[in-house]
């Protein structure tokens, strides 16, 4: 079965990957957390859940040790315009302009930027802000010049990539536009991962808040961490007997099911088709 994502990461080219299903758990204990120096803690972003388990996880990791979090929901242009650390969860809210941002609701993540909080945590850019209507070859050159110098994509992951795009946007995109977004994951999971090692020059361990599609192993985030030689542990959060993401190497942990609005919806209306 396949899993759509939400509007929110639709909306920001974001994937869906089907791969072959890791071991899976219904509970949050997770033994071996504290006992890796980066931990990749996935979601689905409008899912209340995952981001309590999140905010339980990293609270937990905060405890071990010195701890920086990345976070792809926050840009370069947010935190360089902060000026003093927020020192509240309301606080960070209006400091980001979260609202502003088209993300879902602050209070889904309310519970994580609490944790930020009572460790006083250092927050770190996932991304940056590209305005929209911005032109693909704009975001595309953008992504690249924030990843540095990653590898060129392993023809199979591109070809991977390329029909999860084509799938996780309802067989709606025109054709064109698919090479270039296959190109703007690969640079952004590159650049979170390079924020996530540069980080451990100040900290013990550095923790991704981001969607499923990015922490996966097979096509996410971890492959840009594999030549790092760092213990590496990848969290995806998936909901009852859906399947859809997760590598052989990750851990799924089950959540309840929680419906979500059609995100084909919105596309249709942009592109004027029909899904097939």
């Amino acid at each position: 079965m396949i899993m759509l994502k939400d509007k929110a990461l639709v909306a920001l080219f974001g994937l869906i990957t089907v791969m072959p299903l890791a071991p899976q758990a219904s509970t949050t204990d997770i033994p071996t957390l504290v006992e890796h120096d980066i931990i990749l803690l996935g979601e689905r972003h409008d899912h209340p859940d995952h981001h309590e388990n999140q905010a339980k996880w990293l609270d937990r990791i905060a405890s071990a040790g010195k701890t920086s979090v990345v976070m792809e929901m926050v840009s370069m242009q947010q935190l360089a315009q902060l000026g003093d650390k927020p020192q509240s969860s309301n606080a960070w809210k209006e400091a980001l302009n979260w609202d502003e941002q088209g993300w879902p609701d602050f209070d889904l993540y309310r519970p994580i930027f609490d944790v930020v909080t009572k460790h006083n945590l250092t927050i770190l850019a996932g991304t940056m802000s590209i305005r929209p209507g911005t032109a693909l070859g704009k975001r595309l050159e953008v992504m690249q010049q924030l990843a540095g110098q990653p590898p060129q994509i392993p023809d199979q992951i591109k070809t991977q990539l390329a029909e999860d795009v084509r799938v996780g946007h309802c067989n709606l995109l025109p054709e064109e536009m698919i090479a270039p977004m296959v190109e703007i994951q690969w640079f952004k999971d590159a650049f979170m991962a390079k924020q996530l090692t540069d980080s451990l020059a100040n900290a013990t361990r550095a923790v991704l808040i981001a969607g499923n599609g990015h922490t996966q192993g097979d096509t996410g985030v971890p492959i840009h961490l594999r030549d790092a030689k760092l213990s590496v542990l990848a969290i995806v959060q998936q909901e009852g007997d859906q399947q859809g993401y997760g590598g052989e190497d990750d851990t799924i942990i089950i959540t309840r099911e929680i419906p979500m609005d059609d995100p084909c919806k919105s596309l249709q209306e942009r592109f004027g088709k029909k899904q097939n």
